[in-house]
């Protein structure tokens, strides 16, 4: 018996940690303060583009701006896959992004193993 553990690098763990909060402000619509931020670009213009499912990132004029919950939820969400975005639940979401993430490390592993001459795969 084989068992996996999740490593995740913590920038990563902090992007599951906003995307899981942004996923559950859209699903039930509080705290509303929060919800008022997030505008998806459907409501800002009537044309159909590819980017509908996209979040609207307001425009901004300094970097402090830049690391509110404003600018990074929806830069971030606009980042991931379709499916992600469209789980059914709290926890479907969670644990597909968790692979997500989890993958997305793991060829970083694969790669720097990769150039140092050393093949290790997990």
């Amino acid at each position: 018996m084989f068992l996996v553990f999740y490593q995740i690098f913590i920038g990563n763990r902090l992007k599951l940690h906003i995307a899981c909060f942004l996923h559950k402000i859209l699903e039930t619509g509080y705290p509303v303060y929060l919800r008022k931020k997030l505008i998806f670009r459907t409501s800002t213009h009537s044309r159909d583009t590819r980017y509908n499912d996209q979040l609207n990132i307001p425009r901004h004029s300094t970097a402090l701006f830049q690391r509110s919950f404003s600018y990074i939820g929806p830069k971030l969400y606009n980042t991931l896959n379709t499916n992600l975005k469209f789980a059914c639940s709290y926890w479907t979401f969670k644990n597909k992004l968790k692979k997500y993430l989890f993958d997305q490390t793991r060829i970083y592993y694969i790669m720097a193993h990769a150039r140092s001459g050393r093949y290790c795969f997990f």
